[in-house]
């Protein structure tokens, strides 16, 4: 039952955070995209649209007729297709299509990489290699987004806390120990603890019970929920 329980647990959040910068990123681009450009299009296509953002705003994958819906979209609107492509790739990945889905997360990040600050683009590049399962490579990468990300004084505090969230899943599915009790210690410092702990608490499992665990629950078993708990916040916070 126990085992049964830390498996929805991390069924539930080990990606929650791979897209988090896709929806950070391009959140702002989508309503204002929605709204501008809804003189160019069919009142129809807007408001399937708008329809499916605020499904996927609110943290719910796109069902098959949704996804249908929104590739017909891209194609007849190709300039909808920055603010629609996280929602393809998030419903790709969970439907275990990896590579399919990074062609589309690949995409807005390109995009919009010169326009924010580098440390959500190298959030991003590590979430592709986990989506390829190079979690060596991740873990690098995270672990020196980590050190950067110390040095800024002020903002970035949910970059912060997602990335050091990142690091423990790593950890736990590395068998790193020694890492994982200290990357733990300094989520529970953060300002944003009781935020972070609240949005990677599924049932009666949390970050804490996780961390305890003896489980070693593969990342195969994992689904990708997509989350965009950022959307809200400023690109420094």
């Amino acid at each position: 039952m126990h085992e049964s329980k830390l498996l929805v647990f991390f069924s539930a959040n080990w990606k929650k955070f791979i897209y988090v910068f896709l929806v950070c990123a391009i959140c702002g681009v989508v309503i204002d995209r929605l709204r501008t450009r809804r003189s160019t299009r069919t009142k129809q296509d807007f408001v399937t649209a708008k329809r499916c953002f605020v499904k996927f705003h609110q943290g719910h994958p796109l069902d098959l007729l949704s996804f249908e819906e929104i590739e017909k979209i891209m194609i007849r609107h190709p300039e909808l297709s920055p603010s629609l492509e996280p929602l393809v790739a998030q419903t790709l990945f969970m439907g275990g299509k990896s590579f399919e889905a990074l062609h589309y997360a690949m995409r807005p990040q390109e995009r919009v990489k010169r326009y924010i600050p580098s440390y959500y683009h190298a959030f991003s590049c590590s979430s592709s290699l986990i989506a390829q399962q190079r979690y060596l490579e991740a873990m690098q990468n995270s672990l020196l987004l980590r050190d950067q990300l110390a040095e800024e004084r002020e903002g970035f505090t949910y970059l912060k806390g997602f990335n050091f969230v990142r690091i423990l899943f790593l950890a736990k599915k590395m068998g790193d120990e020694e890492l994982l009790l200290k990357t733990w210690e300094k989520i529970k410092e953060m300002p944003a603890f009781g935020t972070i702990n609240q949005i990677f608490s599924t049932g009666e499992c949390d970050l804490n019970s996780y961390t305890h665990s003896t489980s070693s629950i593969g990342i195969s078993a994992a689904a990708a929920p997509a989350i965009n708990f950022l959307n809200s916040k400023k690109r420094h916070g």
